[in-house]
């Protein structure tokens, strides 16, 4: 059986930090949001998660995070308590959890910025204990928020489009060559016409 080696960090060295990350736009956002409702959707445990779009004062400065508090309410303990953050790579975090204000304290802070997190990204946090969260990240800026699905049916539109565009020329030159063709058979019937007046007149 393997065995998985794990890493726990409790801090991070940095006490404050002001933000100097990206902030993702509106549309960044939305698709990040997207994302992470699908990624919330597709896990398989049945434990109780939910996502948390980031802030600049969840990331930078005072590294408050705010829990949904019917969450809080329905799953977690009224009292604070050590909570264990766990990335998808298994490396674990300490954070402090503070019942009274619904939120993390303390690890969160460490565990924002070893992991880069900024204005705009998307977390899921799943409650695979009662008191770990396992954490999956969605960013929002410098990775792709365009589904395949979206990204096929613009190619397809390409693709479709310029089809189109060559059976619209080749139907132009047809008619072209055909009017062409027409013509050329009306003038010979007119020099053909000509030439036997002219014999009749003979």
């Amino acid at each position: 059986m393997q065995l998985l080696t794990r890493m726990k960090y409790t801090s991070s060295g940095n006490n404050k930090r002001e933000y100097d990350g990206r902030i993702a736009s509106y549309e960044e956002y939305v698709q990040a949001l997207k994302r992470a409702e699908k990624l919330q959707t597709d896990l398989k445990s049945g434990q109780p998660s939910f996502t948390k779009a980031m802030v600049r004062s969840h990331v930078s400065s005072a590294f408050w995070l705010g829990l949904p508090t019917k969450f809080c309410k329905d799953h977690l303990s009224l009292n604070e308590f050590r909570m264990v953050l766990e990335d998808e790579q298994g490396v674990e975090y300490d954070a402090i959890y503070i019942g009274n204000r619904t939120g993390l304290s303390g690890g969160w802070r460490a565990f924002a910025i070893d992991h880069h997190l900024e204005d705009g990204d998307v977390l899921v946090f799943e409650l695979i204990e009662p008191d770990r969260f396992k954490v999956y990240i969605i960013k929002a800026c410098g990775e792709s928020n365009q589904d395949n699905d979206d990204g096929n049916d613009t190619n397809v539109d390409a693709k479709d489009t310029k089809k189109s565009s060559k059976k619209m020329k080749s139907s132009e030159n047809s008619c072209s060559s055909a009017a062409l063709v027409s013509q050329k058979r009306t003038t010979r019937s007119s020099t053909q016409g000509g030439k036997a007046a002219k014999n009749s007149e003979r």
